[in-house]
């Protein structure tokens, strides 16, 4: 467990996962349960512009696939310098925060994945 903990900061909840600002830091840990599963360093941020390193690419195209399909949202992608470094997203936005761009994102991403789930359950 991390000594941090006093100092996290709940920022959104989504059925088990947990998405928690850590102290007065740009970083972000995703919590599956008791699992910290990724963490997310905001490396720049203003109204219409974010970039974010994530720990995996999975994350990230997920991201800049339903990032892409927001209207609201001009520039979503992201980029790797090396395979052993972690991918940085790059999101920009008209009409919108980036912010509120990436929070709608995720949720259309749980929408489906809980589509999917239910769809899953009904096969068994």
């Amino acid at each position: 467990m991390h000594n941090d903990r006093t100092k996290v900061q709940q920022i959104r909840i989504f059925n088990h996962m947990f998405v928690r600002k850590v102290g007065n830091s740009h970083k972000y840990k995703i919590d599956w349960g008791v699992f910290c599963i990724m963490e997310v360093e905001i490396l720049e941020s203003s109204k219409n512009e974010i970039k974010a390193k994530l720990e995996n690419i999975t994350l990230a195209e997920i991201l800049r696939v339903y990032l892409n399909k927001d209207s609201g949202v001009s520039f979503a992608a992201w980029k790797r310098e090396h395979p052993t470094e972690m991918p940085i997203l790059l999101v920009k936005t008209k009409g919108k925060t980036a912010k509120k761009a990436i929070d709608d994102a995720v949720d259309e991403i749980t929408k489906d994945l809980d589509k999917i789930e239910e769809q899953f359950k009904k096969v068994k």
